[in-house]
């Protein structure tokens, strides 16, 4: 048997054999996409908190994902020259843990090791979650308010949809103050017009009348005080 034989069949052999690996990896791995913002991970629901830039692919996380991140209570994961890294984040109340294992530390990671403007997502356990949600509204009560607020770094879909209808709902009713604003000055000039316009020919022809008795008047006076002038000059 040759050589070339022989790495060929090698190479069939160490397909045969990653293929098989891989099944048996995606089999263990028992991942399984609900709904476009939640999966299941054997028997733990996770939610995508943050999408940014549509980072979640299921696909390219189920390839990527190891039984090391059961642990975390959040997932990160961010895209760099189109591959996928993963990254575990605990909860922000929990002890004796790094603080860039915190998921506070969020904002720091994305900024120190990811791209400028990658796109990212995170992974929440179901009740992570939302003690997540309860927490940091716990510490915004219990700490004094400051000028500059804490920045959440997660902020959920649900949040971004609730903040951006918030946003729409007061720019209408800004467009809706101005627009009545505006059309209450064009009904105050159009009345202004509308006096201005409002002299009839009676009413034209009654002031040229009265004009005409007061020039008369202004003439009489004239005259008279014309001739009295003309008597006083007499010797």
């Amino acid at each position: 048997m040759s050589k070339k034989s022989i790495d060929t069949i090698s190479d069939q052999i160490e397909s045969i054999l990653t293929s098989i690996i891989h099944d048996e990896d995606v089999s263990e791995k028992n991942i399984h996409q609900i709904d476009e913002t939640t999966i299941q991970i054997n028997e733990q629901i996770y939610h995508v908190a943050t999408n940014y830039r549509e980072g979640f692919d299921f696909s390219a996380f189920e390839a990527r994902y190891q039984e090391y991140f059961d642990r975390f209570d959040f997932i990160v994961g961010d895209w760099g020259f189109e591959q996928l890294r993963l990254r575990g984040f605990y909860q922000i109340n929990r002890r004796k843990v790094p603080r860039e294992q915190i998921i506070d530390y969020l904002d720091d990671y994305l900024k120190e090791y990811c791209n400028f403007g990658c796109r990212y997502f995170v992974l929440a356990k179901e009740e992570a979650l939302v003690k997540y949600n309860q927490l940091r509204e716990r510490m915004s009560h219990a700490k004094p308010q400051s000028k500059r607020p804490t920045k959440n770094p997660i902020n959920t879909i649900h949040q971004k949809q609730q903040n951006s209808l918030t946003t729409n709902n007061e720019k209408n009713k800004r467009k809706s103050r101005h627009k009545r604003h505006n059309q209450r000055e064009q009904n105050q000039a159009f009345q202004i017009k509308q006096l201005g316009k409002q002299q009839t020919p009676q009413n034209k022809k009654a002031d040229f009348e009265a004009n005409k008795v007061v020039k008369s008047k202004q003439k009489q006076t004239q005259r008279t005080n014309k001739r009295n002038f003309i008597i006083k000059q007499q010797p």
